[in-house]
Formats: C-alpha cells, sequence, structure tokens
C-alpha cells in the first residue's frame, strides 16, 4: 500500500478486514504501530443503523403498501421479553449494518411481506436462524486464524449465566472441556490449554471475535474494537458478559 502512496492527484482506498489485517501481522510480523497513520477503522453507531433500517424499510413499505413514511420503529413498535424490539434485536447485532438487516429481513419473511403480523414471536422465531447464520459467518469468517472457532462456540452452551469468569470456567471445566474433546483436532493448543485449566487463550478468542464483552460497569460491557482488539493480562481477571445472542439460556 506505501507503493501507491506516491500516486499524485488520486487517493487509493482498500478495504480490508479485521481478521485478515491480524493475519498479515500475525505471518509477516510486521509491526502494527507502523501502519496507524494510515488505517481508519469503520465502526457504526446504534443511531446510525437504526436510521439505515429506517430508509431500508421506507423505501420496501412505500413501494409495495403506502405513499406515507414508515420507519423500523413504526413496524416493530411492541415489546419482546421485556424490551422495545428495537433494543432486543440491535443487541443481538454486532453493530455491523449487514446484522441488523439481516435479522430484520428474516423477521420480515417469517410473516411473508404481511406486515401486520409482526410481533414478538415472529422476533424469537427469526433469531434462531440468525444465530445459525451468524455462528457460521463468524466461523468462516475468522477460519483462517481460529479454524476450531465452531467449537470454541459451541463451548458457550455449558454456561447458565450471561456473566463468565476464570472462576466460572473452573467450577464448570468438566463440561466445558467434554463440549472442546468433541472436536476432530485434539492436538489444537487451546483446547490442551483449558484442560491444564489455563483459559486465557479462548477467553481471549472469544473477546476478539466479539462473542464475550469484558465488563466494565454493569451498564457498561467493552466488547472488541480497533483501541482494543485483544484482551490485556490485566484483563484475565475480571468478569466478562456473553453477547446476548451466543448466550442460549
Amino acid at each position: 500500500f506505501r507503493e501507491l502512496l506516491d500516486i499524485k492527484n488520486t487517493k487509493v482506498l482498500i478495504s480490508i478486514r479485521t481478521d485478515i489485517l491480524k493475519g498479515v501481522y500475525k505471518k509477516k510480523l510486521r509491526q502494527e504501530e507502523k501502519d496507524l497513520s494510515l488505517i481508519s477503522h469503520v465502526e457504526w453507531r446504534r443511531e446510525e443503523i437504526v436510521n439505515l433500517l429506517d430508509k431500508r424499510i421506507s423505501y420496501i413499505i412505500e413501494r409495495q403498501y403506502t405513499n406515507e413514511g414508515v420507519t423500523f420503529e413504526d413496524l416493530f413498535n411492541f415489546q419482546v421479553l421485556g424490551k422495545t424490539a428495537k433494543e432486543y434485536i440491535l443487541e443481538r447485532t454486532m453493530l455491523r449494518p449487514r446484522d441488523a438487516i439481516e435479522y430484520v429481513n428474516l423477521c420480515l419473511s417469517k410473516v411473508s411481506g404481511d406486515v401486520c403480523k409482526l410481533n414478538h414471536c415472529v422476533v424469537l422465531e427469526a433469531e434462531e436462524d440468525f444465530y445459525s447464520s451468524r455462528k457460521s459467518a463468524l466461523c468462516s469468517e475468522w477460519y483462517s486464524l481460529f479454524p476450531n472457532l465452531r467449537i470454541y462456540l459451541d463451548a458457550l452452551s455449558v454456561f447458565e449465566t450471561n456473566t463468565i469468569n476464570t472462576g466460572v470456567l473452573v467450577s464448570k471445566k468438566d463440561e466445558f472441556c467434554e463440549v472442546l474433546l468433541k472436536s476432530e483436532d485434539l492436538d489444537d493448543d487451546v483446547i490442551s490449554k483449558c484442560i491444564a485449566s489455563d483459559f486465557t487463550d479462548i477467553l481471549n478468542i472469544w473477546f476478539v471475535c466479539g462473542v464475550i464483552g469484558r465488563t466494565k460497569t454493569e451498564d457498561i460491557v467493552i466488547f472488541s474494537n480497533h483501541q482494543k482488539m485483544e484482551l490485556d493480562i490485566t484483563d484475565f481477571n475480571k468478569n466478562f458478559r456473553i453477547h446476548p445472542l451466543f448466550f442460549r439460556n
């Protein structure tokens, strides 16, 4: 990329996924700090995603049913397990536009276009399809770095609460490792460390992939981002919260 900086009158932009970029630094032993000035990280806020959903839904509904503006909240104006449908849906995305669009599309497909039938049952039913889709997508996205990610994600099913820490991992070790040992790759270093009661690697992988976040306060959970992509050694004795989509109990 640096070779392209000398091109005059043209600004070259390259879009690259985080997992690929991490793979470059890992395999080329390149220092990430040298490229910080060239990298602009893309992050979406909740209000930006809602605005995007408003525009897409308004276009679909206006074209098929009415000339009046219809928003995301107009269609999903109901509660789901004690939360607004908007909050429930956004919590189960990773705040990426395609996640939110996919979830909403699944909800709409469940009612075959009859938006009057949208309710909490539809959202919960669509969540199951969305979970399967996102789980497969994560495993595909991170395969080059974590080829056994699917079994690591399966291991999250043993936890009865959405808060975990090393103490919980120790107490659930037998059930936890029973799931991991179903892997076809029993020489996996991560699995071997878990059997030896070293959970640092698997906690870090979960964090990097966005399926757990570091609990700062009851209301603040820090998920992996460009400023904190991995866990620090000081994080491992803290509490973590399982992402709502991946907490299956």
